[in-house]
């Protein structure tokens, strides 16, 4: 069984994707704009009893609240056109050089001039003590 390990808080962040800053970007529109946001090509689900999904085609329950979010930009992220998706892509591309390069000087602390990985203690609990009883 695993057990649950603290994170190292000065680890770096990982990098975000392109439909990651997409949403990003599309999440504060929306914000900007009262919250409200229809799916492409359709009326917003909340003025409907139930929807079509865009996707399947299938008619499916209201969505509300966040899960309408996500839907309404997963299914604008997949009709946006190139030079869109080159911009997002560009600004992800950079997001991961800068990792690389974080995560670069994050190991480096941790590698001794020998090349060795310098061990970390956060406490004594894992020392083993051999009282001579076993359970």
């Amino acid at each position: 069984r695993r057990t649950n390990l603290e994170k190292d808080k000065d680890r770096p962040k990982r990098p975000l994707s392109a439909y990651n800053f997409f949403f990003k970007e599309e999440h504060n529109s929306i914000k900007a704009n009262g919250g409200t946001m229809a799916v492409p090509g359709g009326e917003e689900p909340e003025n409907q009893p139930g929807y079509i999904d865009p996707i399947t085609g299938e008619k499916k329950k209201k969505l509300t609240g966040y899960a309408h979010l996500a839907k309404c930009i997963s299914v604008k992220w997949k009709t946006v056109d190139k030079p869109t998706i080159d911009y997002f892509q560009k600004m992800a591309d950079k997001d991961k050089l800068r990792y690389n390069d974080e995560m670069e000087a994050y190991r480096r602390r941790f590698l001794d001039k020998s090349g060795k990985k310098i061990e970390k203690r956060a406490d004594s609990d894992h020392d083993s003590i051999d009282d001579g009883e076993d359970f």
